[in-house]
């Protein structure tokens, strides 16, 4: 089969930048997983991913042309460029595969000439949701509505990162089955790459705790509201004030936007306000090798993502990731999150914003290694057989060559 996928997030040719996004990666895996499996894929995105050599994966062809669309007139000048390859390459599908690769769909003047799938992660659809409601009188908001609803009602049908966003899109399109749910997938650097026990004790060596090491836990993520780190270290002081149990809380991630500089500064306020400064260590600018040696060296890895206006956690890659590498994992119950564990086997899920039910959690897993090493053992076993490149392709094409219900 053939393939055609456009995005305009796809990952930069140098691992250092900042365009490694969860949605360019699962695009970029995804290519390579069919690929893997004999298909023909063409990505088109745009020159933004630099021009230092890379060798694309086998039966994968990368094409960069063009800037980034920032106007309408953008917009539909990206749209002639992506019927003019599609009817070139006669792809078999054609995935969009990004919000601005929506957009872009939207404004096409004529059918795109193969059957094409919108592929959803779940913020995106909540603003999706307001487009599509009642018009009222604006004449662009009446324009974006009609726009999006052809655009929504020409697809096949979509793919959904998880079934939290399949029920999203649900609401939004509900005459789209929304049948292929595709996980995102482990990147083959997390999956194959060996653990160095010299980098796991030169991270380690620093910490302090008295006669018993801190237990060491760990988030990877942007620093921002949506992430909710400040959650872990609310529950952190707690436990530090009311238990024997230590904790030391790496924080793997940028403030990569002026609107989150505000948590940021919440968060350090708070730290310094609870005497925490020793137990807390932000890692910034880490490269993608440099965050699984830091998830080999945690003890728990922490994810609770919460819904915050319009933006919502579709699934939670990292948490995979963590697994994968053998850590057991503490997420939210909101969004996606719950599909990331099997619950009690791989991880728990805990509300968000429950400082008891997450202090809770970790005075658990603290109090038993034993434990901790159970549930990453089964986390490996779940995430190295579920969330591989090779795995989600083949998902991927049992749906939409197949038409399997997920």
């Amino acid at each position: 089969m053939k393939y055609l996928i456009y995005t305009e997030t796809y990952p930069s040719r140098d691992p250092a930048s900042s365009r490694q996004t969860g949605i360019g990666r699962y695009c970029a895996d995804l290519a390579a997983g069919l690929g893997e499996h004999g298909d023909s894929v063409v990505v088109l995105t745009n020159q933004e991913i630099g021009d230092r050599p890379t060798v694309d994966p086998p039966g994968v062809r990368v094409l960069s042309s063009g800037a980034r669309p920032r106007s309408t007139g953008g917009l539909i000048a990206r749209g002639w460029a992506l019927l003019r390859l599609a009817r070139r390459e006669q792809p078999d599908f054609i995935l969009l595969g990004d919000p601005l690769a929506h957009r872009v769909g939207s404004f096409l003047p004529v059918r795109l000439p193969s059957p094409y799938y919108p592929v959803f992660y779940g913020s995106e659809l909540l603003a999706m949701r307001r487009v599509v409601g009642p018009p009222g009188p604006s004449p662009a908001r009446r324009l974006n509505r009609g726009l999006t609803l052809r655009y929504l009602a020409g697809a096949r049908d979509a793919v959904c990162i998880s079934r939290f966003t399949a029920g999203l899109l649900r609401q939004v399109a509900p005459a789209l089955p929304a049948r292929a749910i595709v996980y995102p997938c482990v990147s083959d650097h997390v999956l194959k790459r060996r653990c160095d026990p010299e980098t796991v004790a030169d991270i380690r060596g620093g910490l302090t705790g008295g006669s018993t090491p801190p237990v060491v836990l760990l988030t990877v993520a942007r620093i921002g509201d949506r992430k909710n780190q400040l959650a872990v270290l609310r529950a952190m002081a707690r436990l530090h004030a009311s238990s024997q149990h230590r904790f030391h809380y790496f924080i793997v991630g940028n403030v990569d936007a002026q609107d989150h500089l505000g948590y940021f500064e919440e968060m350090t306020a708070f730290i310094q306000a609870q005497d925490l400064e020793r137990w807390v260590t932000f890692v910034p600018n880490a490269t993608d090798d440099r965050k699984v040696d830091y998830i080999d060296a945690c003890d728990v890895f922490v994810m609770l993502s919460r819904t915050v206006g319009t933006s919502v956690e579709g699934f939670g890659i990292s948490a995979i990731e963590a697994s994968c590498r053998g850590r057991p994992v503490l997420v939210s119950d909101q969004g996606g999150m719950p599909e990331t564990i099997v619950p009690g086997r791989t991880g728990y899920a805990v509300p968000p914003d429950e400082v008891d039910a997450i202090a809770d959690a970790l005075a658990e897993l603290a109090a038993s290694p034993a434990r901790r090493l159970a549930l990453g053992r089964a986390g490996r076993e779940f995430a190295s057989a579920e969330f591989t490149p090779r795995a989600s392709a083949a998902r991927l094409r049992a749906q939409l060559v197949g038409g399997a219900q997920p």
